[in-house]
């Protein structure tokens, strides 16, 4: 796929100058994880505790491009799952009663505004002036793994 371009989906939510690694990664998802990403207001995200070692999980708001899953972590970040992502990218998405393994990462912040936009879309102005803008932001991006991506069931 190589880096990002104007025009694409992935430089909509990425921007110019997505690391190679990662830009390689990000594949069509299955219709079955695509469809469930499209129509879903919430999903469960499943992170390794830092400490523990135990599964942390948090409902939290995204979007989805049909490539990532954006959210937009309260606190400027320093939320238990963000900083169990830090320690360990690998997680799990549970939506729809299905579970995707995937990995995380955080994003530059160069992408919160249009993330920001994307959440105003979804959610309505309203929510996102309510819960998004009124505090500092980080945008963390996570992709369904390969496994899932071919219809596994994770």
């Amino acid at each position: 796929m190589g880096n990002a371009k104007p025009g694409n989906s992935l430089y909509k939510v990425a921007g110019p100058g997505l690391p190679r690694a990662h830009a390689g990664c990000l594949a069509m998802v299955s219709s079955t994880v695509d469809r469930l990403l499209r129509v879903s207001q919430y999903l469960n995200l499943e992170t390794t505790g830092r400490r523990t070692g135990r599964p942390h999980t948090v409902e939290l708001s995204f979007v989805y491009d049909g490539e990532a899953i954006c959210f937009l972590a309260g606190r400027g970040g320093k939320v238990d799952w963000v900083k169990n992502i830090r320690k360990e990218p690998r997680a799990r998405v549970k939506v729809g009663g299905r579970v995707f393994p995937s990995r995380a990462e955080i994003a530059r912040q160069t992408q919160v505004e249009h993330i920001l936009e994307m959440f105003r879309d979804k959610y309505g102005t309203r929510y996102v002036k309510t819960w998004y803008e009124s505090t500092a932001r980080l945008p963390v991006r996570v992709t369904i793994t390969t496994a899932a991506r071919e219809g596994g069931r994770g």
